[in-house]
């Protein structure tokens, strides 16, 4: 037993080390590393980021009202003519409101932190981490100045990305996270909200609409509790029909932002304003576009908006008409 006891323990390090060994190199590089702090900014101080491919320029504005608006212009592939001959590809350019998934994932994002720092790279290696093709940049402009980074290839797995700041030749790998934040494709993280307020901050409700104006008031208990709506109009208007009207009216929800120059002509509905007993809060303007004899569509537009935005045909019908109804 004496003389079997070294080799036990041999057997038992040589057990351990495998065990290590292991854990060591079944790991990812990611999981050994801590993170590289890249740029150090919060999404407070950026004013504009923009990620640039040789198809698409994807570019995301800070609002002066707070929030971000994203403009997407992407080539469409070219189209042959009799003959032969191709047309240029058209470009298409979408430009809309972003919500506050967009907010939320920038937030994670900032400060923008690498998984790894791998070092220079020289020439011959540029073609395997994807610098050597065609051009994938992203910049990002905070208050103090412009900071650009050339993107590579994504890594086994899709996990993470090769990222070079310029003007270095240093390459890093980060989440593909940051990828999903700047290189998308319309209508993702699309703001579908009318308002930029919430309903229950809403104290009065003003419609314009065929020549009459009404307010719809909200009333409130002794001890502040909400009791209901009435119209200042026909306090004798059943409540719930207000209340129910104004429910609907915050359910509306925007379809696709249009271009100003491709709208069809307008007829105005109706203009409602949204505020509290002192001031005014926001205001939507609703109007319609024939389609045919039977068929409108509807469109509207408010000052969280920014833009015409297209209105989806039968929750719309339903308000103008029960907002008809009330008015009449």
């Amino acid at each position: 037993m004496k003389s079997s006891l070294p080799l036990m323990v041999h057997f038992a390090a040589l057990i351990g080390a495998g065990v290590l060994a292991f854990l060591a190199f079944s790991s990812s590089p990611e999981d050994r590393s801590s993170d590289v702090e890249l740029l150090s900014v919060e999404l407070t101080e950026v004013e504009e980021i923009r990620f640039v491919t040789p198809t698409k320029t994807v570019r995301i504005e800070s609002r002066p009202d707070g929030g971000w608006t994203a403009s997407i212009a992407e080539q469409r592939p070219s189209r042959a003519r009799d003959g032969g001959i191709s047309e240029p590809a058209p470009v298409k350019t979408d430009r809309y409101r972003l919500d506050q998934r967009f907010e939320e994932r920038w937030q994670a994002l900032l400060p923008l932190k690498a998984k790894r720092n791998l070092g220079p790279i020289g020439v011959e290696q540029r073609e395997k981490f994807g610098f050597d093709g065609e051009r994938r940049v992203l910049e990002i402009r905070t208050k103090k100045g412009l900071h650009s980074f050339v993107a590579g290839e994504r890594t086994f797995g899709g996990a993470t990305f090769y990222l070079r700041p310029t003007p270095s030749d240093s390459v890093y790998l980060v989440s593909t996270d940051l990828l999903r934040g700047a290189d998308f494709i319309a209508p993702q993280f699309q703001e579908r909200r009318l308002f930029g307020v919430d309903s229950q901050a809403v104290e009065r409700v003003r419609v314009e609409m065929a020549g009459r104006t009404v307010d719809y008031l909200r009333t409130r208990r002794a001890d502040g509790a909400e009791e209901s709506w009435v119209s200042s109009d026909d306090p004798g208007l059943p409540k719930v029909m207000v209340a129910n009207w104004i429910a609907a009216l915050f359910r509306l929800s925007a379809g696709a932002y249009q271009v100003e120059d491709e709208l069809p002509p307008l007829t105005p509905v109706a203009r409602i304003t949204v505020g509290n007993r002192d001031k005014s809060l926001d205001r939507l303007t609703i109007s319609a576009a024939r389609v045919d004899d039977e068929k409108q569509d509807y469109f509207a537009r408010s000052r969280f908006t920014g833009q015409w935005v297209k209105l989806f045909r039968n929750g719309t019908e339903s308000l103008v008409a029960d907002l008809r109804s009330l008015m009449d």
